[in-house]
């Protein structure tokens, strides 16, 4: 094993239902299909139900207890219309609900290469931001996404890395800093 590369998904948001439906990725897998969003490397996930099982859109689900099989990971342009309309409250749900990981995150990323840091990749962030963020948790590290806009004037710390967690997803940014490839 690899490091990150082969942490595996246990919770995922779902994004949209199928009951009576067939799988995408294996035409002769049937039943409740679900389209959901790991929450750990935001890898979209089609999962197989276990039978007699009820689901809804938006619900955090433990991928080992009710999910038959994760079939596999899908594409972004490969979901439906109301899963990918369901993706932003997804992410900002992950987002929202994982803030002292984020916030950690704040705290120790670095250098993506020698000439780009990983929080001036953020959206909103500029080099001129990424001076404050880089002093002010060398003075005392950060404790909540308000902490961070308090101390370093970033507006809505949360709602910039739900932004960049989407163009991750749609593939509109040559670096991938949280969604797996």
């Amino acid at each position: 094993m690899r490091g990150n590369r082969d942490i595996r998904e246990t919770h995922a948001r779902i994004l949209d239902v199928k009951t009576r439906a067939r799988s995408v990725l294996f035409r002769s897998r049937e039943g409740t299909i679900i389209t959901a969003l790991g929450e750990r490397r935001f890898v979209l996930l089609e999962m197989l139900a276990r039978a007699g099982g009820h689901f809804e859109v938006g619900e955090r689900v433990d991928v080992d207890g009710r999910i038959q099989a994760v079939l596999g990971r899908l594409d972004y342009f490969r979901i439906s219309t109301a899963a990918t309309q369901e993706v932003p409250r997804a992410i900002q749900g992950i987002v929202a609900s994982c803030e002292s990981r984020f916030v950690g995150y704040l705290n120790t990323a670095g250098l993506v290469n020698t000439q780009a840091h990983s929080i001036g990749m953020l959206p909103g962030v500029g080099r001129a931001l990424l001076k404050v963020i880089l002093k002010e948790r060398e003075a005392r590290p950060f404790t909540s996404y308000t902490d961070v806009e308090e101390r370093t004037g970033w507006r809505d710390p949360a709602e910039n890395l739900v932004q960049r967690i989407r163009d991750e997803m749609e593939g509109r940014t040559g670096t991938r800093l949280f969604v797996r490839g």
